[in-house]
């Protein structure tokens, strides 16, 4: 089974994907190239020095089919085991898409689709106070995520790929509520 955890910067995702992961027992996936390009789990510092270029200095297509590696890497590993993902295809569509539907239709196509995508929806001025209480000068406050338009453009994909999702209004409760909340969710599905 594979679950994907998505939403826009400071929303908690990560943090959900690994207590969720621990309580159901999945292997936790966040920055999926990593596996390739760093030899320890925990150390991403070969993965991270890659992205840095590849953000910097390529076009949007080329970004997108470089995390839609990842997106396969992934698509192979949930072949075998039960997973819970950092943002997966959606975020990719988000963050790269330059008309190019047909890539990502590919991409579908190949990877196939998490068996369920939860977006943390949080309101964007308590994602920005997140960011800044986790590290004043996190770069993620630069990138303009800062409004809640971003979610109509997310939801709008999973819909036209009829990928089954579930919006978590996490805005206002706690973690471990956030965590309790989708746990029970699958726990009801499957």
């Amino acid at each position: 089974m594979h679950i994907a955890i998505e939403g826009l910067d400071g929303a908690g995702k990560t943090q959900t994907a690994i207590k969720l992961a621990s309580k159901l027992g999945y292997q936790f996936i966040e920055k999926p190239l990593h596996y390739l390009t760093d030899s320890s789990t925990h150390n991403f510092n070969n993965y991270m020095e890659i992205t840095s270029k590849v953000n910097t200095q390529m076009d949007k297509r080329f970004k997108a089919r470089f995390y839609g590696l990842g997106n396969l890497y992934v698509a192979n590993l949930a072949k075998e085991k039960n997973i819970i993902t950092d943002r997966h295809i959606v975020s990719n569509y988000y963050w790269n898409n330059e008309d190019d539907e047909e890539y990502f239709d590919r991409l579908i196509s190949d990877c196939g689709k998490p068996d369920i995508t939860f977006v943390l929806y949080v309101e964007a001025a308590e994602r920005k106070r997140r960011i800044i209480g986790r590290n004043e000068m996190d770069p993620d406050l630069k990138r303009n995520v800062f409004s809640n338009e971003p979610y109509e453009q997310i939801k709008s994909f999973l819909i036209d790929h009829d990928m089954r999702y579930e919006l978590v209004d996490a805005t206002n409760i706690s973690l471990d509520e956030v965590v309790s909340y989708i746990y029970g969710r699958v726990k009801e599905m499957y």
